[in-house]
């Protein structure tokens, strides 16, 4: 009775009502054709008026269900009207958490986009735009009578983010200014805003260096200790751009690099020439009638 369900509560309304006018209407009849003599009723006016009876009260028993799941799906809508409501009344509930002063090595090292601020030609927009300078926290609010996101250094507004980028705020982001310019003939500043995404990859993490079996890295590795400090850096090469190797700090030597895939995902997050600190682990092989010594490292942080 799926169908049933979809209609609307007056046209099911009515059908309930026609069936039970009809079940009264036929046993009226037959009541009637009867007159005192009801107990020789024929079988097939019993059978008829039975019918009509479980047709009508499984009806109204599906209109209650019917009604009862309406009022259900109703109330479910207003709540979630009322969190949509309760989502808009701050710009923290649209889906962006904004970090002014949070620790920016959580955040990649690239912008995700940097873009050029809009509707901020006007008299106060464009003094605040003066007064700011590149590397400036941004403050983002969603703009209702524009349908965008406003930014503003200091309180001060300085433009609007544009629909395709308002459309896409969403998570953990920090934003700063990245350009101030002046247009030579209008006299027209503009300001671009670079937004910052978390890093894809968090640090730390843990490791085994490769290509541990070139040049003197095997007594590199067996010169080195459980804990000494360690410097990866991106080392590109013509057949392997991607490339990062891992230094010993305290003997100054190379122990291996960081396998290819890694130092892709590196080169992605932290940008060419990136440096980062780690630790050994441990280091394995070398006993039981292992030849060869392996090392296993944590890779902490940015070096600063």
């Amino acid at each position: 009775m799926k169908w049933f369900y979809k209609l609307k509560r007056n046209i099911r309304i009515i059908i309930t009502v026609a069936v039970w006018v009809l079940f009264f209407i036929v046993t009226s009849i037959i009541g009637n054709s009867l007159g005192d003599n009801t107990d020789n009723m024929p079988l097939w006016q019993a059978i008829i008026v039975l019918l009509l009876l479980a047709v009508a009260t499984a009806v109204t028993v599906f209109a209650v269900k019917a009604r009862r799941l309406e009022v259900k799906a109703t109330t479910k809508q207003d709540e979630k009207i009322k969190n949509t409501i309760a989502k808009d009344s701050t710009p923290s509930d649209l889906g962006v958490k904004l970090n002014y002063d949070a620790d920016l090595s959580n955040f990649s090292d690239t912008p995700d986009i940097v873009v050029t601020l809009i509707g901020n030609r006007n008299e106060e927009m464009q003094s605040n735009i003066i007064d700011c300078k590149v590397g400036d926290d941004v403050a983002i609010e969603y703009g209702i009578d524009k349908d965008l996101y406003l930014c503003s250094v200091d309180g001060g507004d300085i433009g609007y983010l544009p629909e395709k980028v308002s459309d896409d705020m969403q998570g953990s982001l920090h934003l700063e200014v990245a350009d101030i310019s002046q247009d030579d003939d209008t006299d027209v500043y503009s300001i671009k805003v670079a937004i910052y995404r978390p890093r894809r990859i968090q640090l730390p993490l843990k490791t085994k260096v490769v290509g541990v079996s070139f040049d003197d890295r095997q007594d590199c590795i067996k010169e080195s200790k459980v804990g000494d400090p360690l410097t990866i850096k991106h080392t590109p090469l013509d057949k392997y751009p991607e490339a990062s190797i891992i230094v010993n700090d305290r003997t100054g030597k190379t122990l291996g690099s960081v396998k290819s895939e890694l130092s892709h995902a590196f080169l992605g997050e932290f940008g060419d020439g990136f440096v980062l600190c780690g630790k050994i682990l441990d280091i394995t092989g070398g006993t039981d009638g292992k030849e060869y010594v392996g090392c296993n490292i944590k890779i902490t942080d940015v070096a600063k």
